[in-house]
Parts: C-alpha cells; structure tokens; sequence
C-alpha cells in the first residue's frame, strides 16, 4: 500500500487540515503510478471536497474522512472504496494538552461517529486502523471499542478488526479468520467480547503463528550423546638441546725441526772467505793471483790489514 494525502495533518496546532494540498488530478497522477506497481493508495483526508476528490481519482481508501459527505459515501459504496475513520487517533487529540488540539478532538470526534455510522447503514466497507507512522502500535481494541460507541453491532465492529482490515490490505485469503489455510493469529482475552468490548484492550495473550507458506513444524531428532574420547597419551617430555661443544684449544706451534745454522766465529783467514760466502761479489769475482796472495801467511809485509784490527763481521 502507498499513502498520501489530500488535506493537511490535524495533529499539528499550526496546520489547518480542512486546507487541500492535492488537486484531483495530482491524486489521479500518484493513484495511476500505484496501480503500474501493483499497489493500492490509502489517502489522509478530512474535508468533504478532499474526500470526493480522492474516491473519484481512485483510492482504495479514506483514511480520517471526518467532514466526509453523502454524496461521497455513495460513490464509495459504488466503486467499493474502504472507510478507514481512525476513531482512537481522533479521540486522543481530545486528551492532548495542546488547546488547540484539545479543541479538535473534542469537535471532530462526534462528527466522525455520525459519518461511520451513515457509512455502515449505507454499505460502505469499514476497516478498525491506527493511523501508525511505524512506532509502538496500542491494541487495536479500543478501536473496536468506539466502532461500538459509534452505532455499529459487537459482532460488527469486530468484523472491522479481523476480516474487514484483511479484505482491505488484500490478506483475505491467508489472515482475518482462524481457518485452514490461514495465518493461526490469536488473541486470547479474559472474557466474551460480545458481550464486553472492553476485554479486547488487555489481552491475555497474543499467539503469533508461521504463515502458511512456511513448512509445517516437524520434530526434531534428538542429537545423539557425544562418543567418549579416548585418552589421550602422556606426552613425552621435550629433548634438551646438545650442549654446544667448546672449541678445542689450539695446539702451540711445534719448533722446527731444521735448527738455524750459527756461523762458526770467523778467524782473521775466514774473514775474507766469510765475506765471500755472504755475498761478496767483489771478492768471489776476483782474480787468481789475489786469491793466492790471500792464502799467504801473514807476515810483517802483509797485506794492508796488517798491522790494524779486522772489520767487525756482521756474525758478531
């Protein structure tokens, strides 16, 4: 369902809700663009000219309709449009503490009882409604309540609740009576309510059942006792890592084998051939006649060393 609106809102002091907001043909415009989607529109109104409007464009619906006239309750009867009065809204403005809210509800309230009436006696579908925005909705008994206050019979007025709002939103053939095939909504109540209404608005219990397109309820099998496990075995304790071997120490070096050769200490005579064995490369190239003069004994007429102390050798 898609609602709208015609007048403006009776709950707000600032508002005037005799004054029209939609022209006939702006309904007719969102009532056409509903239908292309499938749905039906539900229209906010209290002026007689906002309520012919709206039937005549097509809605499904009139939601409040306090100042609703014949002509229009003939045109709903005609195109079976749904009255929807919402007494229990209308009756709380009375209670408001705004006076100019006050005022309304005391004024409309006894306007709109004639108008359901005059819709009853005519043939006018009745629907019991809310006026919810969404938030908490109270029992719908008091509704049914003021459908009595109003003229209508107990049997009635409760007919308005049950199967005349499930015709009205469309649900008649799966809710708004306990049969095969429907939604099991129950409300228990203390008492008869055809003989007292007021038992409707503290219910016992209310019973909210799967609707029939869920798959009826089966039992369960019972979930099988859990298998024992078996023991588990004892854990071997963890191996405690290998010392880490220290490093092996270091051998001194061994003393070779081979020992140095110590020159043996040089005599006079083994100076010069000392100093040829090292290097002397004067004295190993030089001549025979030198080398004989050398091997000479020393004498008084010696050569130049004679007679001054020998070059120290460095082998000392």
């Amino acid at each position: 369902m898609i609602k709208t609106r015609v007048n403006e809102r009776a709950g707000l002091p600032d508002q005037d809700p005799l004054t029209q907001v939609y022209s006939h043909a702006q309904l007719s415009e969102v009532v056409a663009a509903a239908r292309r989607g499938g749905k039906g529109v539900l229209c906010h109104s209290y002026s007689e000219r906002g309520c012919h409007d709206a039937v005549t464009a097509g809605v499904r619906s009139l939601e409040h309709g306090v100042f609703v006239g014949e002509r229009t309750l003939h045109e709903m009867r005609r195109r079976g449009t749904w009255f929807t009065p919402t007494l229990t809204a209308i009756a709380g403005l009375a209670e408001s503490p705004d006076p100019v809210l006050a005022e309304r509800g005391r004024t409309y309230l006894p306007v709109l009882k004639k108008a359901v009436l005059a819709a009853h006696e005519l043939g006018v579908p009745l629907a019991a409604g809310t006026d919810s925005s969404g938030g908490t909705v109270d029992p719908v008994g008091r509704e049914v309540e003021l459908m009595h206050a109003a003229g209508l019979s107990p049997l009635d007025a409760l007919r308005t609740a049950t199967t005349g709002a499930a015709r009205l939103m469309g649900l008649q053939g799966t809710a708004g009576r306990p049969t095969r095939g429907h939604a099991g909504d129950l409300l228990l109540v203390p008492g008869d309510p055809l003989a007292d209404l007021s038992v409707l608005s503290s219910p016992t219990r209310v019973v909210r059942s799967a609707s029939p397109s869920d798959p009826p309820h089966r039992p369960t099998r019972p979930t099988p006792p859990a298998r024992p496990t078996s023991p588990t075995r004892p854990t071997r304790p963890p191996v405690p890592p290998r010392p880490t071997p220290s490093p092996r120490p270091t051998r001194p070096p061994r003393p070779s084998r081979r020992t140095p050769m110590t020159p043996p200490p040089l005599s006079r005579r083994g100076v010069l051939a000392g100093a040829a064995s090292l290097g002397g490369a004067a004295l190993a190239s030089s001549s025979a006649p030198a080398a004989a003069e050398a091997r000479r004994p020393a004498g008084p007429s010696s050569s130049a060393t004679c007679g001054r102390p020998a070059p120290p050798s460095r082998w000392t």
